[in-house]
This record gives C-alpha cells, structure tokens and sequence, in this order.
C-alpha cells in the first residue's frame, strides 16, 4: 500500500470519549481498547514527536473525543500543526462547539468534519448520540458559514440501520446547507455494543453514487430507486470512478479503516488506479 498523505491524529483520553455512541470503540458503551477507532489501533505518542515528522504529508487530520476541556485541547493541537510550520491543509473532526470555538479553529484549519453519523433522527436516537439531532444539524450550519460553501464534511456511517429514503433525505439536507457528505461503513467489532452487520457492498455503492450525484449538484432520486438500489436513469459518465473514492477533505483515504487488508474490494478506495474496472462496481446496480 502507498504511503498516505494524510496524518491522522485523535485526541487522547485514558477513558475514551464520555458519549455513548453504540457503534464507537471509544464510547462507554464498547468494551473496545481504548487504542482503537473502528478497527485502526492508534500508538500514544507526544505531540512533538508528530510535529518534527509532519513535513512528509500534505494534509492532518485531527479527530476529537468528548472529554473535558477537548475544544481546548484540539484548538492547542491545530495551533501546534501550524506554528511548527507544516505547510499543507489541515482539518479538526469535533463535537459540536459554539461559534466562537468555530471562529478560533477556523483562524488555523481548511476543513471542519461534522461527526453526525446517524442518517435520520430515529437512528440517531437509536444509536444513543450525544447532544441532539438539531443541535449536530446547527452547528454544521454554523460550521458552513464561518469556513464557507464546500469546507465542511458532514460524517455518514452507512449500515446504522438508516432506510435508503432517510439516507436521500439527510444527503438532501447536507447538500443543501452548502456542507458535504463524507461516508463511513460501520465496522462491526465484538466489542461494540450494537450488533448490527456490515453493510452490503451493493448498497454501499448506491449511497457512493447518490452521494456523488448530490455533490454534483444533481438530485439523486432522478437516477437511483431507494427501493430496488437500482439505477434508474443513467447518472453522468463525469460521476465516475471518483463516486468510489473515499470522501471527505482532499488527500484523505482511511486506508483499512472499515474492511482487512485481505478484502479485494474495499469500500472506499483510496485513488482511480485500482479503479480501471470501474464499470464492475456499477454494474451490480443495472439491470435489477
């Protein structure tokens, strides 16, 4: 596998992060190490050794657990990454703050990640997320209005349980608030307290696609059937491959981060080179 371009960091906590999210590794709710997000182990290491090591990547990523004080502590992070001179796009994953902590992040980061997860407010409530529905749904508006249009990633974790209807719905409403999607399978793990399984590949690709054509500016109930995952108008030939890509902020990949290294066919693939047979991957969703 290449090198990734992204550095990816997560804040520290001894007891992980204090929400309950069913689905997450570092929730109270997992009996997970706390070493690990999905099925990725993060070594604890000082922050200055990450920045004297900065210099091979073109973008960091920094992610959040809900612990006292983690505004804070992230904004000191992000501070850090820029002050040691680290040149590249940098982007903070975090819990929703008031817009005076998104007007101080934004004075040293690109992108903002939205870790909404949950499709619909029924899952969400389902999925024991912290805070409420709305309050996710506002401070992503307000994200959008200080970074501006494009510059923030509202986080989708496919396979909690969501309808395809409530998934065109909530895509529909990102899109709209001038945000955008980035998608996640969940990974099932023993130690999760939800027990659900991975999502199917088949609708995997169909979100990817519909969420390709929202980014697009294109409505995707137009071209998908949320009720056979089937294509029914041929999409754009300029939504392809990159509809398979992994989504988010530029240079991310997450390589390994829902499926083995052993899976010939991942869910999100990290650049078009191992998309020469693209047209494969659509196939499953034509003529059903």
């Amino acid at each position: 596998m290449c090198r990734s371009p992204t550095a990816y960091l997560l804040l520290y906590s001894p007891d992980g992060c204090m929400a309950w999210c069913r689905y997450c590794t570092q929730s109270r709710s997992s009996r997970c190490s706390r070493r690990l997000l999905s099925r990725v182990t993060w070594p604890l290491v000082e922050l200055e050794h990450v920045l004297a090591g900065l210099w091979r990547f073109r973008h960091v990523c920094l992610q959040c657990v809900l612990k006292p004080g983690f505004a804070y502590e992230a904004l000191g992070v992000v501070r850090a990454v820029r002050r040691s001179g680290f040149g590249g796009t940098v982007s903070v994953a975090i819990n929703p703050v008031g817009r005076g902590i998104v007007e101080r992040l934004a004075d040293h980061v690109d992108y903002i990640g939205v870790g909404l997860d949950a499709c619909s407010p029924r899952v969400f409530s389902e999925m024991l997320k912290p805070y409420t529905w709305s309050v996710y749904l506002d401070f992503a508006k307000t994200c959008s209005r200080v970074l501006g249009e494009g510059m923030v990633s509202v986080h989708l974790i496919v396979g909690l349980g969501e309808t395809p209807r409530e998934y065109l719905q909530v895509l529909e409403w990102i899109y709209s608030s001038g945000c955008r999607a980035a998608l996640f399978a969940y990974t099932p793990l023993p130690c999760l307290s939800y027990r659900g399984g991975r999502p199917g590949l088949r609708y995997y690709r169909w979100c990817q696609l519909a969420r390709r054509l929202a980014e697009e500016g294109l409505d995707p109930a137009q071209y998908l059937d949320p009720d056979s995952l089937c294509i029914r108008r041929e999409p754009p030939e300029r939504v392809y491959p990159v509809a398979f890509l992994t989504s988010g902020c530029p240079h991310c990949t997450r390589p390994y981060y829902n499926e083995s290294p052993r899976d010939t066919r991942p869910y999100n693939y990290p650049s078009v080179e191992p998309l020469a047979d693209w047209r494969s991957e659509v196939e499953v969703l034509r003529g059903c």
